[in-house]
Formats: structure tokens, sequence, C-alpha cells
């Protein structure tokens, strides 16, 4: 009897049926045009760079979040379904490399993927330099610096955290893993 608890792990593990977040994502599904990731908005008022140490922190079903990055213009209307109208301002997981010039020079994504879109206000560069973290912020993409906002003037302040679908395990991994699992579990059985 002492062997079902580990079949039961196993089985759980290997189908991802152990949540590792209490997080409530929610899925952009493939059937909606969509690429089946998860994405959630964390309401808080760190800066850019703590909102990314943190959403790499989260975990949901075994994936690990990163800051949100942004490849079309129908990921970009998905994403802004996720907080608030009155949303204040969200860091999403774009930077600017280099310093370069404001708002559009040499921008990257902390996942590597190529940058392929944006949608940057443009009625507000110019506003100083350095301002090389992205953020959604009236209705817009927009540029800013990297400091945490006064959760009093800010009250509705973010960031959108994104998980990447949760590959399936190859059939010949799994059936290792397990049996595995079950030759160790025979192993321990056998010793005692």
């Amino acid at each position: 009897m002492k062997l079902q608890p580990v079949i039961i792990c196993t089985v759980s593990f290997i189908f991802g049926q152990i949540p590792l977040s209490s997080a409530t994502p929610i899925q952009w599904q493939a059937s909606n045009g969509g690429n089946d990731h998860w994405y959630d908005w964390i309401q808080t008022s760190l800066n850019w760079t703590d909102s990314r140490e943190h959403a790499e922190t989260q975990y949901f079903e075994g994936i690990q979040g990163h800051l949100v990055s942004i490849t079309s213009a129908e990921e970009d209307d998905f994403v802004q379904t996720l907080f608030p109208a009155e949303t204040d301002r969200i860091w999403f997981g774009g930077y600017q490399l280099n310093n370069d010039a404001e708002p559009d020079g040499n921008w990257a994504w902390v996942t590597g993927e190529d940058w392929v879109y944006a949608n940057f206000l443009y009625n507000n560069d110019g506003l100083g330099d350095h301002q090389d973290f992205l953020q959604w912020w009236e209705g817009g993409w927009d540029d800013a610096w990297d400091v945490a906002i006064n959760s009093n003037d800010w009250p509705n302040m973010g960031y959108i955290v994104e998980f990447e679908s949760n590959p399936v395990p190859e059939p010949t991994t799994a059936l290792l893993f397990g049996t595995g699992l079950l030759g160790l579990a025979r192993f321990m059985k056998k010793t005692k």
C-alpha cells in the first residue's frame, strides 16, 4: 500500500496535475487565435527590475513565469483584457539595450524573442533619458524609468506574468521516469 502515493505523485507529475502556484492565470487558447500561453495580472507597486525578478519566481502548473512579451496586435489586445480599464501602469517584459534613442531604439524582450511588434504612444517621448523599460500606460506602450510607483498616487499598478505552454513529455521519457520510480519503490520495500 505504500506504493500508491508514489504512483499518484508520478502520474500527477507527468501530467502536470500538481500546480506549483496559487495564481489564477488565463489561457489565450489557440482555438481563439492564441498561443496557448497563460497570463496573469499581478498588482504591485514594484519597479520593472523587481517585477521581472518577482515574475520569474512565479510558477503555474510547473511552468516558470516571466514578464510578458507581446509579439502581435492580437496578443496585445488579449493582454489588455487581463487588467481593469482604470489600471494606471503595467510593466511588460520589454527593455532597451544600451540606452538607445527614445522611445523606439534597440528594444528586446526578457525571453529573447524577436522584437516584431510595438504599440508605443508617441505623444510622450522625449521626457528624459534612460527610459529603458516597457510599461502599458493610458492605452498603449510607454518607455519608462525603472522606478517604483507610489501606490497612493497610482493604486492600480502591476505587471503581467506569462507562462509558456507546458510541453507534453515524450512517452518514452515519461515511461522511463515512471519505471524508474516503480523500481525505486520496490527496492525501498525490499530493504525494509
